[in-house]
C-alpha cells in the first residue's frame, strides 16, 4: 500500500529534490511564539502556530513530538500525578499516564486538525521508551533515573502501541522513534519495540528510528523504512552545526535531509541556508 512519506521520498529522487525534514519546534516557539512554548492544551492555536512554521519554513515534512505533549498536559494537569504514584514498578507511572483518556482525546484532536490543514506527510515522533519511563517515574513519584531492565522497555512498547491506535483512522504517514546517542540499533533492540512495530504496520504507516552516533546499524530482518543518524547507513544526509555555519552538505542518495534548526539561529540565515539547499 502506498505511503504519502515514502512516496514523497521517491518522488523528490526522480526530480533530484530530496525531502527536507525539519526538527523545528524550539525554533518555532522563538520566532513563531515570540518565545512562548506551543500551547499543546489548546489544539486551535496550536495548529494555527504550528502552521505559521511550516508556511515560513516549508519543509517535505510535519513531525509531532508526542513527548512534548505529554510533557505539557501533565504540567497544565498535576493533579493526574496522584493517578501515576506510590507504586514501586517504575513503569507504572508512564502506564497510568499513556492510559488515560483526556490526553488521548486532546492529542487526537490536534492530529486530526493538523491531518487537514498540513499539506505535508504527518510523522508521529516519540522519545526512547527508557526516556519516557524515567521521566514520569521521576515526576511521579520524585525519583532519580534508574537502571531499566528489557521487560521495562518492552511492556512500554504495549502501552505505546495501544496509545497510537488513537490515531487510527487519521492521514498519519510515518512514526520515528528517537532512540538515545550512541544506542545500537539491531534485532535485538527492535524485538523490544515490536508492539510499535506492528501496529505501524497495520495502519500502514512508514517506521522510523533516530541516534546520533550508534554503535550499530543493523536492521538485518528489514523492520525500518528509515534510520536517520549521523552514520554511514543511514536513510538521510544530517544538516548539523557546520551546515548552519554555511558550509555545504552533499546531496543525500537516499532522498532526504535532515535537520534540526536550533533556537537560537537567527530566522535570515535560517532561510538563507535553506535556500541553498533548494537551488
Amino acid at each position: 500500500m502506498a505511503n504519502q512519506l515514502l512516496d514523497a521520498i521517491k518522488d523528490g529522487l526522480k526530480v533530484n529534490k530530496p525531502l527536507l525534514w525539519l526538527d523545528a519546534e524550539a525554533y518555532g516557539a522563538e520566532v513563531v511564539r515570540n518565545g512562548k512554548p506551543f500551547p499543546w492544551a489548546h489544539p486551535t492555536e496550536f495548529v494555527a502556530s504550528y502552521g505559521q512554521l511550516q508556511n515560513l519554513l516549508k519543509p517535505g515534512v510535519a513531525p509531532v513530538h508526542l513527548g512534548n505533549f505529554l510533557k505539557s498536559w501533565l504540567e497544565a494537569n498535576p493533579t493526574a500525578l496522584s493517578e501515576m504514584s506510590g507504586k514501586k514498578r517504575v513503569r507504572f507511572a508512564l502506564k497510568k499516564l499513556l492510559g488515560m483518556e483526556a490526553p488521548r482525546a486532546i492529542m487526537r484532536e490536534i492530529v486530526s486538525a493538523l491531518c487537514e490543514s498540513v499539506s505535508q506527510p504527518l510523522v508521529l515522533v516519540l522519545p526512547s521508551n527508557g526516556e519516557l519511563i524515567n521521566w514520569a517515574n521521576t515526576k511521579a513519584n520524585g525519583t532519580n533515573a534508574q537502571e531499566l531492565t528489557e521487560i521495562d522497555i518492552d511492556s512500554v512498547s504495549v502501552y505505546l502501541a495501544d496509545f497510537l491506535r488513537a490515531f487510527a483512522g487519521l492521514n498519519v504517514a510515518g512514526v520515528l522513534v528517537q532512540l538515545p546517542e550512541g544506542q545500537a540499533v539491531n534485532p535485538e533492540l527492535l524485538d523490544l519495540y515490536s508492539p510499535v512495530i506492528n501496529v505501524s504496520k497495520h495502519y500502514h504507516w512508514a517506521l522510523g528510528v533516530q541516534v546520533t552516533s550508534p554503535s550499530e546499524l543493523n536492521d538485518s530482518d528489514e523492520q525500518l523504512d528509515l534510520i536517520i543518524s549521523d552514520k554511514t547507513g543511514a536513510s538521510c544526509v544530517e544538516l548539523n552545526a557546520s551546515f548552519w555555519a554555511g558550509a555545504d552538505v552533499s546531496t543525500p542518495e537516499s532522498g532526504f535531509y535532515y535537520g534540526k534548526v536550533a533556537a537560537d539561529l537567527k530566522p535570515e540565515l535560517v532561510l538563507e541556508r535553506l535556500q541553498s539547499l533548494r537551488a
